[in-house]
């Protein structure tokens, strides 16, 4: 994961601290979700949006980040194609756990 340099989060929702990276991930299935418990250990990490076309994964990620007492990230489901709306979006680095296919045109 490559971040850009850190940038002030004011006014921000939660505990997200002034020099927390927002981290979006794109891919909220098996290895979305792993890579999600691992972001969500670091206090130094804001998941700030999650993207996956499966509204089951949606609520598993938005549960596994209410458990973790982090801020709620924004949601981008509406169609295979929504990542680029999350790319569009004031983060730092993004996480692609796609299946591979899909790769190359997310980054």
């Amino acid at each position: 994961m490559a971040a850009a340099p850190q940038v002030a989060l004011a006014g921000s929702a939660g505990d997200v601290s002034a020099d927390s990276i927002r981290v979006g991930l794109i891919g909220a299935g098996l290895r979305g979700t792993n890579h999600l418990n691992n972001l969500l250990k670091r206090e130094d990490v804001h998941v700030a949006a999650i993207c996956d076309i499966d509204p089951a994964r949606i609520e598993l990620a938005k549960k596994k980040i209410k458990e973790a007492g982090k801020p709620e990230a924004a949601i981008f489901d509406r169609d295979e194609y929504d990542y680029r709306r999350l790319l569009e979006s004031d983060l730092d680095a993004v996480v692609i756990a796609t299946p591979w296919l899909w790769h190359t045109r997310m980054a």
